[in-house]
């Protein structure tokens, strides 16, 4: 296997365990709103609260979900030496030398 299918397969599983982290968070936050509204059925009746509590639920669990990815991605990069086995896809390809003023 070459640099692009490692990366390729890499990206797949990244991407994976990003979806699941979502469907983690979201799940338990949704599960937390509802024992909140089942503690307090006066706020369930109020449709704002509501439709906030989720809006803040989906904010809160996809920006934990980035920084857990984030970290979670620069662990794996460096534990295991990842430059040397992928493909640099974010890098340019043109890029020109610095200026040295001569």
């Amino acid at each position: 296997m070459g640099k692009k299918s490692n990366t390729v397969w890499f990206m797949l599983a990244a991407t994976a365990v990003n979806v699941l982290l979502m469907f983690i968070f979201f799940t338990l936050g949704f599960i937390l709103i509802t024992m909140l509204f089942t503690k307090w059925p006066t706020l369930a009746e109020n449709q704002l609260v509501s439709m906030m509590s989720v809006l803040v639920l989906f904010v809160g669990s996809t920006a934990l979900t980035l920084f857990l990815y984030n970290k979670i991605l620069t662990w794996v990069q460096k534990k295991f030496k990842l430059e040397d086995h992928l493909y640099p896809f974010m890098a340019p390809k043109n890029r020109r030398p610095p200026y040295r003023g001569e």
